[in-house]
């Protein structure tokens, strides 16, 4: 069967939405880039198929403006960034220094989040802030981060809110990490105020507990005049074979 580019343009309002496979996008993309010249506007007229787009086609973006538009662009459409196309992109942010800090947050937040921990590090704060202002209010994409992207964010998040390795971490606080807390360092877990923290267990128990810090929260959570009735709510199951702490074992799915 051959394809036919032309025909495929003339009629792309057609398919701009469908879902194709990473080959397919690339496939398609190719075609058409051997039968037309493929500007900004006209790979955003593709849908779904600028899934497909090369990396020598970001490269000619040598705007650095127009090189994050595109970015942003595929980065919200139907599907995934396919892996090599995400390190090119990498590669292109470490070549172009200015944009990590003038324009990055064009990129997206999810796109940023999933920087490597070195370029995340290097941000400035206003950036950091939004993505974790992204992060504590979309559950389901910070369960999506690899583990020791979650607790860069989580120390972070502790940074900015100018709580030192010393600090206790206030009410305040617990509200602003949000489902960050679950991924503080074990260490930092007992600086929470206990108190604080008991009066927001609705919250906490619908967090994502690591298998790391499970039996430091039930510490925390059992101190004081806590009763063990207040659990019973929980879609959690609770080990309670241990009389000086409690475990706490959630599902979660990345």
């Amino acid at each position: 069967m051959v394809f036919d580019a032309e025909s495929f343009l003339r009629n792309r309002s057609l398919f701009q939405n469908w879902k194709w496979s990473p080959q397919q996008a690339q496939f398609i993309f190719k075609k058409i880039q051997a039968t037309s010249n493929i500007t900004e506007h006209s790979i955003q007229a593709l849908g779904n198929v600028a899934l497909g787009t090369d990396c020598g086609t970001l490269r000619k973006r040598t705007l650095d403006l127009e090189f994050l538009e595109l970015v942003h662009f595929l980065s919200e459409l139907r599907g995934e960034i396919r892996q090599s196309l995400r390190k090119c992109i990498v590669k292109e942010l470490g070549r172009r220094p200015g944009i990590l800090h003038n324009n990055v947050l064009l990129l997206g937040p999810e796109m940023i989040a999933n920087l490597p921990l070195k370029m995340l590090n290097s941000l400035p704060n206003d950036s950091l802030q939004a993505i974790l202002d992204h992060v504590t209010r979309h559950t389901a994409f910070l369960l999506t981060l690899l583990p020791h992207k979650r607790s860069f964010l989580a120390e972070k998040s502790l940074q900015l809110l100018g709580i030192g390795p010393t600090d206790e971490i206030s009410g305040e606080a617990l509200d602003n990490l949000g489902p960050l807390i679950a991924f503080v360092d074990e260490r930092l877990v007992r600086q929470i105020n206990h108190l604080e923290l008991q009066l927001r267990l609705d919250e906490v128990k619908g967090y994502c507990i690591p298998e790391e810090n499970k039996n430091s929260l039930g510490w925390m959570l059992t101190r004081g005049t806590l009763q063990a009735g207040l659990f019973l709510s929980w879609n959690t199951w609770i080990d309670w074979s241990s009389s000086s702490q409690l475990k706490i074992f959630t599902n979660c799915q990345r």
